[in-house]
This record gives structure tokens, C-alpha cells and sequence, in this order.
């Protein structure tokens, strides 16, 4: 964008600055925040530096002719600073590029405006998102007290009324007497509605149940800053002891405090307003002087604590008879503010687009839209006579300061979710969701088990396919993931209700099972059937399971080490496979325990979990925050059509289509080769460190606010490590197989080499997603909206895998080996079928060009994929948390 773009943006800041001085613009809250976002968007596209750091400064300077207009108004330096915000997280994931340019520029503002364009659409949905609540804190036939007009609080009550009947009793707001409005427009929609003075609000105040008020702003110390008469509302709920709701989107909360110097905290409006003057002709002698302002004040500051006033103040130097005998001049000071502070501990519940939160969480919901440290405009600029954009940066006071709360990735400075002071308190959660998760990857491997154990009892390709269909389970769970979520019982806890009772059932199953081991399994047939029926039943209990600790992890953690639960997760399942599977089988193979004895154990484990459980204290559910099965599916759709959760699928679907070849076809390859089972199962023993210690290293990263970034920046190591898949296959050595050979050492190392390599590539990228998906999970649908984003990732596999395995197979040659004498000629001179070749002894085996080929174009498909996903996956990780968020329809 050339002159014409620069000219354009000044144009429209002109408009925007002149407006917002003469308190032209719009006076509801997310309308201004649009007008304001709408024209940083064009400060962005005007931008004409040929570095990120540039486009901050401009974009700074902008910000800052904006604020300094009327710093009053806080909606307008909020989304200034979120833009800010933005444009930061977007420069520090190119940092490591080292592009610059025009051309490299464009495309970095193209991806920023999209995501500047996302937090456009959170503010259209604020105010739904806020009145969807009002069915949870209107209760039928309570008395409502509110004070003034306010568009929000109007759609609040509003909504309420669709299924509830109550009195609202209205304040004037006095001098504007917006209260008048409001109450005629309540009156209208069917609401029962008295308008009362302001003065009276005391007196009615022991009538009232809940008091409802709009935030015109709030402070990082959860302080509400309100239009004038608020604060004498608040006052006389808390003398009655009447709960205070304060409504607030997300846009309305900064990272200001109430005594901060560059907030002017308060405008004086005129006196007139409030007091005539000619009524006072005659208590006043001619020389008496009016001012505007009480004694502190001027036209822009008033009297009381931290610059705020919080009243009119009169005082007369002397009484009128008296100033007439002693002829001395009466004063009158006279301060009518159109503001109010309400202090923290007059407030008893914020309702966001994010949710219920109370004023002291205030400062931590902040540092989820920005940072609070980087929240001065101030700096030396040099001005072009063509405008107010800076073609470079001078210097400013925050210059890169570390991000509070989100933490600075870039530097490599740690996220306090994982050091060793912010795990005071969850240390006892944590160990509960390992054991938990734990005992979820048993089964898992049991049933790996149970299926080498057939294979050596003669168990056909069939039968092993039927086996298979035991572990379908944690694929359908989300169709029973909102009846955990919905159905439980108060006094137990939404997830210990299901959490007791699944353990015990698993235990007592795992018993049944072990007493019953040596009739289903046996060398004259095996009942697998019945051995997959059990499996499944056991499968969908731990599904089930896994729902509820899913779920529970999000409110068991403390906020800044929700992220663990990925951790927990993936160390939990990989410890509990590793037992059950390479621990029996090497155990078993020594003859040091029996499938039976082993199975047995495990059940008692399960049965003994579930005092754990118990034991551990639950937090409360929100009342109304899940009203029964029906609207735990509603929300599950809604959860499936939130913009945010439509491109997070898209990734998911997507991601493993590049490494199919290598994850699926390879271990299928070696066995062809004549490789050993128990060579192979060796070699995944000593992976199971690596697999556990792995999500323990590199939490330090995908515990932060961006774990998705560790997957954009190891992708291609991950894609070039996959070409080791072909090599592994192309040199398996001849009779490897043969009983009598040598064991190839060297051969094997490399394997085990390549298999350390990719298999931790692929947890890192394993634990960030599972990382993200615990960050983004509302919590009041968490084992739903978990289960959701875990089935659409496990969906992504699979039928990536099953279309790889089916497209190898049909372009593939087929032969058969293994044959000796007149039969290997006939095999060699005619296409011999798989099940002749069997019947003489040989081996059905595919040709491994197509695997190569397949293997080989692992990194172009991954860099292709990386090149379009990459925009994604910064948008989802951008913004606020309200794009996640599913409103609760009553």
C-alpha cells in the first residue's frame, strides 16, 4: 500500500480522534471497540517498514494518538493493546525466519489482520455470550435492581425473561435518567418494571435479591469503573447484604489499575446538570464564585481516593447570614462526575463472554488476552512531514518486555507451569492422574498381549481381525461423552460419580477374566469371540473412564499447570502399556508369570484405585453450568461448529497423512523380512524410556500458551527422520530370521537409533496437541469437548492409516517366498495365489517399490502441508479464549 494507504489511515484516525473527543461516537462498549479495532486494522495495512518491529512502532504511535484522545474511555487502549498483542505473538513466530522485506511484510500483515479480523467477530458474540448466563443468576419471582441504561444489561434481562417472571426495579441514573429509558423499553417487552429516584435506592434496597450493573471498564484489581450512581448501588447491596453482577466482555478488561497515571481517572461534567443556579441567587451574595471542580479537581480530575470522585461535594465558606454581616465572598464547589469506582469487595460476580469469574481472578484472566506488563503507548518518535507513521524505531519504555503469565517462549525462559513453586498444590493431583491414567494403558496392553499369545495358539489373520474390534471403543466415546459430562450425582461429584464405579467394574471384569483365562484361550481353540466381547466391554469402560479424568484434569489442575495433563496423559498410558505388554511378555517368557496370575493382580490394582478417587476432594459444579443430557448433546454440536473447532479439525484430519507410510507399513515390512517378533518387542522395551522421560523434558515448552509452535518448528525434522523407515527395510540382513544366525547388532542399533528419533518427534508432537486441546477445553463441557477433539485426532489416523494400507496393497507386486525346489519354479514362472502359496510352505509377501516411493515423498507432502496448516495453527493459537467458548442455551 502505497501513499494513497498512508493517507487513508490518517483520514480515518482524524475522524476516529475529532469523534471520540467530542463524544461523538457510539456509547455502547462493543461498538466502539469495533470502530476502534476497524481502524488499527488500517493502521496495520498502511504500514509501509520492512520489519516486524517496524510495524509495532507505527502501529504503537497510532495506538497512542487514540488513547490520548480520551484516555477515559478503557475499551479504546484495550483493544489497542490486544492488536499489539497480536502483532507481537505473529513477529515472535517469524522470528526465527529471519525474513524481511516488502514482499515478506505483506504477507505477515495479511496474517495478522486475519487474526486482528477473528477478535472482530469475539466481539460480535460478546454480549450473546454474556446474556446466555442470565437464566443462571435470574431465579423466577426475585426482585432485580439495576441502575441507569445500559444496552447489555437490557439484553440480559431481556433473555432472562424468556423463561423467567421477576420484578426489575430501575434507578433514574440521575442526571441523564437513562434509568427512565430503560425501564419504559423493559416495560414494553413484557417485564414487570418500577423506575425509582436515586436517592430512594437505599430504601428498596432490602427488597431486592441481586443487584445487575455494566461495566463501562474494569481494572486489573477487579475495581469496576461505572457510569455515576453505581457505586451508591453497590454500597447499599453490600450494607444488605444483596449480591453485586457486574456485566463485562472481555474487551472491558485492562490491564490498568485505579490509581495508574496515564488513566485520567475521571471527567467532571457541568454543574448545571445537577444543581440550578438561580435557585441559589438568594442564598448566595452577588460576588459568590461556582466552580466545577472540588478541591482537587479541575475539569479533568475529581476528589477521593486514587483521583476518583465519588460524590458531589458543596461546601459553603460561611453561612449566608453571616457572609452578609462580615461582606465576605461565598463559595460553592460543585462536582458532578459521570463516572463511579466500585471497589473489588463490592462486587460479587463478573458474567464475561468467557464466563462466571470473581474479582480476584481478574488479573489472571488478563493474561490471557495480553500482556499487562506491555501496556504503555509512550515513546520518542520522529515525525515525517507526510504523517504520523514512523519509518523506524527510536525507542520506547517497554521495549520487549517479558510477557507475564503467557511467558516468553522466544527466550527460552520456562513457563510457571513448570517450575517447581507452581506445582505446590498440585503435586497430589498430579500423582492421581498418573495412577489414572496409568491403569487406562494396562488393557491396552493386555490386549496386545492376548494377541501375540493367539497368534502362537494358531489364531488365523481372521480371528486376529475380529480381536481388533475390542479397541473400537475409544473411537465411539463421543457418543456417550455428553452422558458422563451431564449425569452425576451432586454430592459425589460430577466426575467421581462415574470415576468409582468404572474402577471397581474394571477390577471385578479383569477377576472374571483371569478365572476364565485358560478356557477362552487354549492350543485346541481359543474362543475369540467371547475374548473380543470381553476386551470390548473392557475398552468402553476405560473410554469412559478416560472421559471423566479428561474432564476432571481441567478444573483438578490449578490454571498455569492445566497443561501437564497432556503429560500425565502420555507418561500415564505409555508407563501402563510398557507393564502389561513387553513387561509380561519377557516376564512370561522366563516363566516367572502366567497370563492368569498377572491379570489378576491388575484387577485388585483397579479395585483398590477407586479408594483413591474417593478420597480426592472435588470442586463443585457451577450451578446451571450443565442442565442435563439433551443439553450436553446441544452443546457438543455447538462445540463441533464453533469456527475455531472447524480449522482445528482440519488440522487434525490432515496431519498424518505425510508419515503413513512410515508409521504403518514399516513393522509390517521387517516381519515380511523375516525380523523376529521378539527382536522387535526388544527393541520397543528400550524405547519405553525414551517415550517416558520425553513429555517430561519438552514440558517446559508445550506447557506454555503456544504449544503448538513446538510442532511447526520440529515438523520437517520429523518428515526428513521418516526417509529412515526405508532405509531400515532395505537393509535388513539376509537370514536375520534363521535360528542359528547371528544376532546383528550393528543392524539392530540403527534401528533403534532411527526408532529413538521418530518416535520422539512423534510424542512431542503427540503431547502438544494433547497440551493445546486441555488449554482451549471449556471447562464446563471439558470431557466432551476433550473427547471431541481427541475422536477427530484418533479419526485423523486411522483413516489415513486404513487408505494407506489399502492404496500400498493395490499398487504393489505380490509374490511368494520361502519355497524350495519344483515349486519355487512354478511360483517364479506364474502369479501364485496367497493361499497356494501357503498350502506349500511359503511366505505371501508384497513388492517394496510402492512403500519406497511412498516413504520417499514423506517430506514434500509434509512441507506442502506445513506451508498451508502454518497460518492455521497461529490463528487458533492467537486471541482470546472466547473464541472456544460455547454458549449455554436454557
Amino acid at each position: 500500500m502505497g501513499r494513497h494507504g498512508v493517507s487513508s489511515i490518517h483520514a480515518a484516525l482524524d475522524d476516529f480522534v475529532t469523534k471520540l473527543k467530542r463524544g461523538q461516537l457510539e456509547t455502547n462498549s462493543i461498538a466502539l471497540a469495533r470502530h476502534a479495532t476497524e481502524v488499527l486494522i488500517h493502521a496495520v495495512a498502511a504500514q509501509q517498514a520492512p520489519t516486524t518491529q517496524g510495524i509495532i512502532d507505527g502501529v504503537r504511535a497510532v495506538s497512542k494518538e487514540m488513547v490520548d484522545a480520551r484516555p477515559l474511555e478503557l475499551v479504546v487502549g484495550n483493544m489497542c493493546r490486544r492488536v499489539l498483542h497480536i502483532i507481537r505473538e505473529e513477529a515472535d513466530d517469524r522470528a526465527d525466519d529471519g525474513e524481511e522485506g516488502h514482499d515478506v511484510m505483506r504477507a505477515f500483515k495479511a496474517e495478522v489482520i486475519e487474526v486482528i479480523g477473528e477478535l472482530v467477530d469475539e466481539l460480535e458474540s460478546a454480549q450473546s455470550h454474556i446474556t446466555g448466563h442470565a437464566l443462571e443468576h435470574i431465579s423466577p419471582q426475585c426482585v432485580v435492581l439495576t441502575s441507569g441504561g445500559s444496552d447489555v444489561v437490557e439484553a440480559f434481562l431481556r433473555e432472562a425473561n424468556r423463561k423467567r417472571k421477576f420484578q426489575c426495579v430501575v434507578a433514574e441514573g440521575a442526571p441523564t435518567f437513562g434509568g427512565h429509558r430503560l425501564a419504559k423499553r423493559l416495560a414494553d417487552a413484557g417485564i414487570e418494571c418500577t423506575a425509582t429516584s436515586d436517592a430512594s435506592v437505599f430504601a428498596v434496597m432490602s427488597r431486592v435479591n441481586v443487584v445487575v450493573l455494566a461495566a463501562h471498564g474494569v481494572f486489573n484489581n477487579g475495581g469496576v469503573f461505572t457510569k455515576g450512581g453505581g457505586l451508591s448501588v453497590a454500597l447499599a447491596a453490600k450494607k444488605h447484604s444483596v449480591p453485586v453482577i457486574v456485566l463485562a466482555g472481555l474487551h472491558e478488561l485492562s490491564p490498568l489499575g485505579p490509581g495508574d497515571r496515564e488513566f485520567e481517572m475521571n471527567d467532571l461534567l457541568s454543574p448545571a446538570e445537577v444543581i440550578d443556579y438561580t435557585a441559589l441567587a438568594d442564598c448566595l451574595p452577588a460576588a459568590a464564585s461556582f466552580s466545577a471542580g472540588g478541591p482537587g479537581g479541575g475539569g479533568g480530575g475529581g476528589g477521593g481516593e486514587g483521583g476518583i470522585a465519588g460524590g458531589a461535594d458543596a461546601d459553603a465558606n460561611a453561612n449566608d447570614g453571616g457572609a452578609r454581616e462580615r461582606g465576605m465572598e461565598a463559595s460553592l464547589d460543585v462536582a458532578n462526575p459521570a463516572f463511579d469506582y466500585v471497589p473489588p469487595e463490592l462486587v460479587s460476580l463478573f458474567l464475561t463472554d468467557a464466563g462466571g469469574q470473581v474479582p480476584a481472578f481478574v488479573k489472571s484472566l488478563l493474561g490471557e488476552i495480553y500482556s499487562p506488563s506491555r501496556r504503555a503507548f509512550v515513546m520518542a518518535v520522529t515525525r515525517s512531514r507526510t504523517g504520523r507513521i514512523p519509518t523506524r524505531r527510536i525507542t520506547h519504555d517497554d521495549d520487549r518486555a517479558p510477557l507475564s503469565h503467557d511467558g516468553d517462549q522466544k527466550r527460552g525462559v520456562s513457563s510457571s507451569s513448570t517450575s517447581s513453586s507452581s506445582l505446590k498444590g498440585d503435586r497430589g493431583s498430579i500423582a492421581l492422574l498418573l495412577l489414572l491414567y496409568t491403569l487406562q494403558g494396562v488393557p491396552m496392553g493386555l490386549s496386545a498381549s492376548v494377541s501375540f499369545i493367539l497368534q502362537e495358539k494358531g489364531a488365523t489373520y481372521a480371528e486376529q481381525g475380529i480381536f481388533s474390534l475390542a479397541s473400537w471403543p475409544f473411537s465411539l466415546k463421543i457418543l456417550w461423552a455428553p452422558l458422563v459430562d451431564a449425569l452425576y450425582v451432586r454430592s459425589i461429584g460430577q466426575r467421581r460419580t462415574w470415576l468409582i464405579p468404572l474402577q471397581c467394574v474394571v477390577g471385578a471384569t479383569l477377576l472374571w477374566t483371569a478365572e476364565n483365562v485358560g478356557a477362552l484361550i487354549s492350543d485346541e481353540g481359543s474362543d475369540v469371540r467371547t475374548l473380543a466381547g470381553v476386551f470390548f466391554w473392557i475398552y468402553a469402560l476405560l473410554a469412559s473412564q478416560d472421559i471423566a479424568v479428561d474432564g476432571w484434569a481441567l478444573t483438578m489442575l490449578s490454571r498455569e499447570n492445566v497443561g501437564l495433563a497432556s503429560t500425565c496423559n502420555s507418561v500415564g498410558q505409555t508407563a501402563g502399556f510398557f507393564v502389561s505388554f513387553t513387561g509380561f511378555l519377557v516376564l512370561n517368557s522366563y516363566g516367572s508369570v502366567g497370563l492368569k496370575g498377572f491379570i489378576t493382580f491388575w484387577g485388585f490394582v483397579f479395585l483398590s484405585s477407586a479408594v483413591f478417587v474417593f478420597l480426592k476432594k472435588e470442586k463443585p459444579v457451577k450451578p446451571g453450568a450443565v442442565e442435563g443430557v439433551a443439553d450436553s448433546y446441544r452443546q457438543a454440536v455447538s462445540i463441533a461448529r464453533l469456527p475455531a473447532v472447524l480449522k482445528l479439525c482440519g488440522v487434525l484430519v490432515t496431519r498424518a497423512i505425510a508419515f503413513s507410510a512410515a508409521e504403518t507399513i514399516t513393522t509390517l515390512k521387517l516381519l515380511e523380512r523375516g525380523v523376529p517378533k521378539q527382536h522387535m518387542a526388544s527393541i520397543s522395551a528400550m524405547m519405553t524410556p525414551v517415550s517416558l522421560c520425553l513429555p517430561l523434558i519438552v514440558a517446559r515448552w508445550t506447557g506454555g500458551p503456544r504449544p503448538l509452535d513446538v510442532v511447526v518448528k520440529t515438523w520437517m525434522f520429523r518428515a526428513v527422520a521418516a526417509l529412515g523407515a526405508s532405509a531400515v527395510v532395505l537393509f535388513v540382513p539376509a537370514g536375520v530370521g534363521d535360528a542359528n544366525a547371528a544376532i546383528p547388532w550393528a543392524y539392530y542399533a540403527c534401528v533403534f537409533a532411527w526408532t529413538s528419533v521418530y518416535a520422539g518427534l512423534n510424542t512431542i508432537h503427540f503431547v502438544s496437541f494433547m497440551s493445546f486441546y486441555s488449554r482451549v477445553s471449556d471447562a464446563d463441557m471439558g470431557g466432551t469437548y476433550m473427547t471431541l477433539l481427541n475422536t477427530v485426532s484418533n479419526l485423523g489416523y486411522k483413516w489415513v492409516e486404513t487408505s494407506t494400507m489399502f492404496i500400498i496393497d493395490a499398487v504393489s507386486e505380490k509374490r511368494c517366498e520361502g519355497l524350495r525346489g519344483k515349486a519355487a519354479a512354478v511360483a517364479a514362472a506364474a502369479a501364485m495365489d496367497k493361499a497356494t502359496c501357503l498350502a506349500k510352505g511359503g511366505r505371501f509377501v508384497s513388492g517394496d517399490r510402492a512403500f519406497h516411493l511412498a516413504v520417499l515423498a514423506t517430506p514434500f507432502i509434509a512441507y506442502a502441508w506445513l506451508k498451508l496448516a502454518r497460518a492455521h495453527i497461529n490463528s487458533l493459537q492467537s486471541g482470546s479464549m472466547g473464541k472456544w467458548k460455547v454458549r449455554v442455551r436454557n
